[in-house]
């Protein structure tokens, strides 16, 4: 092997050294970013869960609530929507819509 080709080949490692530690760095943020949207995801997981407790407290500390009334509305499996129910599909339907997100109403229980 000349000095030419061990020049080339070389530079041919230390190109590829250098692709490798690029892809390693990409890896290493893209993996900081899946922990932070699944600690994101915990999060809203909880505060539905904590929403849903005191939604259920409520209902057991004012069963006359007009909110936790039945309306003439169904979910898809029969089941009445109440007043609360119709408020929260506003709510979440704006604020998906708001944030870019097309048809909200196929993300959330119907």
């Amino acid at each position: 092997m000349n000095n030419f080709q061990f020049g080339l080949i070389t530079r041919a490692a230390r190109n590829m050294e250098a692709t490798v530690e690029s892809y390693e760095a990409d890896f290493e943020a893209l993996q900081a970013q899946i922990a932070q949207l699944t600690l994101a995801l915990a999060v809203e997981r909880s505060l539905t869960a904590g929403y849903k407790a005191e939604l259920e407290q409520m209902r057991k500390q004012n069963p006359n609530c007009q909110l936790l009334k039945n309306t003439s509305l169904k979910f898809e499996d029969g089941k009445p929507k109440t007043f609360a129910r119709l408020v929260f599909e506003g709510a979440f339907d704006k604020q998906a819509n708001a944030l870019g997100i097309p048809n909200p109403a196929q993300y959330r229980k119907n």
